[in-house]
């Protein structure tokens, strides 16, 4: 498994389980999701902000197009698209525990 799954698994895991959970008696949040509801913009900010920085130093790197560059810019790649399929996962999340 590769680097970056070992963590991302564990987290995606915790948002489904988050989204499935029981909401209580006449849609108020219950308990657990309570935290959970006002941690999710700060995890959703900080997801975006990740893809962001993936994102610059992506074409900072394609600028220069050094060493860096040639041995990274795969790999760069796949942690945009990593960090971007987080946040619309967590966007997702946000969205359903807001609604219920």
């Amino acid at each position: 498994m590769r680097g970056y799954m070992r963590w991302l698994l564990p987290v995606l895991y915790a948002i489904a389980l988050t989204s499935s959970a029981n909401f209580g008696d006449g849609g108020a949040v219950s308990d657990y999701i309570k935290p959970m509801h006002e941690l999710l913009p700060y995890f959703l900010g900080a997801a975006m902000i990740a893809t962001l920085a993936v994102v610059v130093i992506g074409i900072i790197s394609f600028g220069v197009y050094g060493e860096f560059y040639r041995r990274n810019s795969n790999l760069l790649m796949r942690l945009r698209v990593v960090f971007q399929a987080v946040a619309v996962a967590i966007l997702l999340v946000l969205t359903y525990v807001s609604v219920s």
